[in-house]
């Protein structure tokens, strides 16, 4: 399963030769004859030991590969294999180096979060936990409320109250059944379809860090089919990430252009530097961004050019893309990195930049 914690896991592994396959495999767009000419061509490109074993290895998981599947990664080398299938669309790829290519992946979880739809009426309750644009799981829970008086018997006011306390009691179950929703699955996101006349006194019956994760409405039917509510879900996740990409760079060129050293920094060298010395809570990159330099296996140490690591004076190791160093050291640390898609600011400021800890 993919999570940030297979990424770490990831981000641990280095040596020579690792690598990094990104390849879609959309049975809409590509036949599998395509598919399979994609990846030897992404393979022609690169010159190592041991390619021809790795190449047939992957053509044969080709072979494998689900018709739903629209995309296939592979982390490899000689003595590592890993695979992650998705349901949607990334760009073909195919890196080697000191590390594996992870900017990709972590672009997903930048630009996707855990979604947990809601949908509740006076009688039902239907919860649905997306992620990376996929169902993973949808729970139901329903109890009988009376629709309308028997002849005879209670008075109308009776009735009402009676019915009141009814739909009262299942607004209790719902946000009880939500609380066990939200332990199991820790959705970053939620979106509610409630009927209005609902809507006050279930807000009041919501734990405050449910609240806090509520973003909005989802406008659709009860009955609505999982996927019509994936791509209404999914649209509104994204128009929240925008905003707060947009709302994240923005802080940081404040802070930068206060002159607020202490809270961030920006461009490549003075990130290495708090990097190194693990100052970085977040660390923001542009997809895209490449920076060839070297790498001390020892300590740490990221340059641009040092041939030896000023620090225990051992010969650096070269390496095609530091940005990949830089992330996999950020995992490392547990450093929250966010990958961008060429933001403009970002750009300007050098492609990279960092919030600092607080001390």
């Amino acid at each position: 399963m993919l999570n940030i914690e297979a990424v770490e896991k990831l981000a641990k592994i280095e040596g020579e030769n690792l690598i990094s396959l990104y390849l879609s495999t959309d049975r809409k767009k590509f036949s599998p004859l395509t598919i399979k000419t994609k990846a030897k061509d992404l393979f022609k490109n690169i010159n190592l030991p041991g390619k021809s074993d790795i190449e047939q290895k992957v053509l044969k998981l080709l072979d494998k590969v689900s018709p739903n599947t629209k995309s296939v990664v592979v982390f490899a080398s000689e003595n590592f294999w890993s695979v992650f299938a998705f349901a949607f669309t990334v760009g073909d790829l195919l890196t080697v180096d000191r590390c594996f290519n992870l900017t990709p992946l972590l672009r997903l979880f930048s630009e996707n979060r855990s979604v947990g739809v809601l949908l509740l009426d006076a009688e039902r309750a239907r919860f649905l936990e997306i992620f990376l644009g996929d169902l993973k799981d949808h729970k139901h829970l329903e109890d009988q409320v009376v629709r309308k008086q028997a002849n005879g018997g209670w008075s109308k006011e009776r009735f009402e109250r009676h019915r009141e306390e009814i739909i009262k009691r299942h607004l209790k179950r719902v946000v009880e059944f939500l609380i066990k929703m939200h332990k199991a699955y820790k959705c970053e996101y939620l979106f509610l379809r409630i009927d209005p006349e609902l809507e006050h006194e279930f807000l009041k019956l919501l734990p405050k860090d449910i609240k806090e994760r509520l973003k909005g409405h989802i406008r659709v039917d009860m009955d609505a089919s999982p996927s019509e509510i994936i791509e209404k879900a999914n649209a509104l996740m994204k128009e929240e990430v925008r905003g707060e990409e947009e709302n994240r760079v923005r802080e940081l060129f404040r802070h930068l252009t206060h002159g607020e050293s202490e809270r961030v920094v920006a461009g490549l060298n003075d990130v290495l530097d708090a990097l190194y010395n693990k100052k970085i809570s977040i660390l923001l990159v542009n997809e895209g961004y490449s920076e060839p330099g070297t790498f001390c296996t020892f300590c740490g140490y990221i340059s641009l050019s040092e041939e030896y690591c000023p620090y225990d004076q051992s010969p650096n190791s070269r390496v095609n893309n530091i940005i990949n160093i830089v992330i996999d050291q950020a995992l490392k640390q547990k450093v929250e990195v966010e990958i961008f898609n060429d933001d403009k600011t970002l750009k300007d400021l050098g492609n990279i930049g960092a919030f600092l800890k607080e001390h």
